[in-house]
Parts: structure tokens; sequence; C-alpha cells
């Protein structure tokens, strides 16, 4: 299963973040826990372009993508992740390497 994303850049986008538990549950991330989502030109890149913490509003983990966080990025293949550390210490790849992908815009000021 892919969870390719592909975005204009420059756009806002929000972004949501589906997280199972080993039982089947649906895991809401809370504030004693870290989600990040991060993006690279390749996965082993020391430089990352991109991280924003994901967070839970209750009902599903979403981040948000601002204009400013692609608006000056070459369009394109990335690559990103997503992962969660848990109170307890234990880490988690809840999506594993995939790609992320900038498109151009026709309207931009």
């Amino acid at each position: 299963m892919t969870n390719k994303i592909i975005m204009v850049r420059g756009d806002t986008q929000n972004i949501d973040v589906w997280i199972t538990n080993e039982d089947g549950t649906d895991h809401l991330v809370t504030d004693k826990e870290t989600c990040l989502f991060t993006v690279k030109k390749s996965y082993s890149d020391e430089r990352i372009l991109i991280e924003k913490d994901v967070k839970s509003n209750g009902k599903v983990n979403t981040f948000k993508l601002d204009p400013i966080d692609t608006s000056d990025m070459e369009l394109g293949g990335y690559c990103y992740d997503v992962q969660l550390t848990l109170e307890n210490g234990d880490v988690y790849t809840v999506v594993p390497c995939d790609e992320f992908v900038l498109t151009p815009e026709v309207t931009w000021q």
C-alpha cells in the first residue's frame, strides 16, 4: 500500500494520519507523545526540509502544511515518513518512507 502525497507547491494542505494500535483500534496522539512528519530529498539525506508535529483533535491525527513550507522547494520528488514516540519511549514508524511530490502551480503571486 502506498501513502504517496502529491501536492501543489506553495499551497495549504491538511493531511490526516491514521494510526492503528496492535489490537486494531485507532490510536490518537496524546500530549505526552511525539509524532513527526518529516520530508527530505532522499531517505539518506541528513538535511530535513519539512518537519511538522502530528496532533490529534480527538477524532483524527492531522498536520498542516502551510504555503511557506513548500514555496521555496524545487518541483519534483522527495521522501517522507511519520514516526510516533510513545510516552514510555517506544518508537514506531507509523508511515514508512514514501513519496512526497510537489507539482507546479499556475496561479501564484
